[in-house]
């Protein structure tokens, strides 16, 4: 499978990047380069990690913190922002990137710079983006990604019936606020590789308001995430949201089990969920590659 082979790939290119024993991190991004920021901090959840989707870091960050810039373009507006803050805050600062604005200020600064293979749309560059993060995190953690990625397997068929459910009607995704990211990423690849609807709704959240709207057919199809590895009242929860689904009829629904353990089903999820977007692409006829809107809106803040 081409994903798997990005992180294989990824893992060689960066293997010499030596792990930065930080606890307070702050990681700026937008979009696919700064999905992989929100992977890590579920993941070492034992660092205060923060991720910044704007152009300014907050107040309260400090030379204690390191930040991590991540723009696949180096054009990324908000991004170069951010670097420019936190130059003047007197930051420690690591860029990854593959080109552009963010790498020659860095070069001029003396910052340090992982270079990204250059060629892809952002989001497809996601392996690249978040094996060098797990490196610079804490590289002990890649024996256990590469051997996670030797087990996991992806069903074509399973992909394709998934998605015939899926791709007619706005897909809500659920989950423990844990697998956020995963759904995130799902939500985005739907947007951007699908030209679909989607939202995301986080259990416990989601109990205390969105199950109210759950009557008769709503338009939507659900896709429940379950890890296998929740707490047990957020396992009850998950059965109950999806028993309320099937009970009053409010629209189709697939679970999506996971193997029960976190590293295990970021890496599953991710990979089926990407497929699961380039398939409902196929279904609905839409170019997954093409992003008129986007495109424009960058010509559009150009003038």
């Amino acid at each position: 499978m081409e994903e798997v082979r990005k992180y294989f790939d990824a893992i060689n290119i960066y293997k010499d990047i030596k792990s930065i024993d930080a606890k307070n991190i702050v990681i700026c991004g937008m979009g696919g380069s700064a999905i992989a920021g929100d992977y890590v901090r579920e993941i070492f959840d034992d660092r205060n990690i923060i991720v910044i989707r704007d152009y300014y870091l907050p107040k309260y960050i400090n030379k204690d913190y390191l930040c991590i810039c991540i723009s696949y373009s180096g054009n990324t507006e908000e991004t170069i922002s951010c670097l420019k803050d936190a130059i003047d805050r007197g930051l420690n600062i690591i860029s990854i990137t593959s080109n552009g604005k963010l790498e020659e200020i860095c070069k001029d600064k003396g910052i340090r710079i992982i270079k990204l293979p250059k060629g892809f749309q952002p989001r497809f560059a996601f392996p690249y983006i978040f094996v060098s993060l797990i490196y610079i995190l804490d590289r002990n953690v890649i024996n256990r990604l590469e051997k996670f990625l030797r087990e996991i397997e992806i069903d074509e068929k399973f992909v394709e019936e998934v998605s015939k459910k899926l791709y007619e009607k706005p897909v809500t995704i659920i989950c423990y606020n844990k697998y956020f990211p995963v759904a995130l990423r799902f939500k985005t690849q739907l947007n951007e590789n699908s030209k679909h609807i989607a939202r995301i709704e986080l259990i416990p959240e989601m109990n205390h308001n969105e199950i109210e709207a759950y009557y008769n057919n709503i338009n939507q199809s659900f896709v429940i995430i379950k890890g296998g590895d929740e707490p047990e009242r957020i396992s009850i929860r998950l059965e109950y949201v999806k028993n309320l689904i099937e009970k009053n009829s409010v629209g189709d629904f697939v679970e999506i089990e996971g193997y029960g353990n976190y590293l295990k089903n970021v890496l599953y999820f991710t990979m089926l969920f990407d497929a699961l977007s380039l398939k409902i692409a196929e279904m609905k006829n839409v170019n997954p590659y093409e992003i008129r809107n986007i495109e424009s809106l960058k010509k559009y803040l150009s003038r």
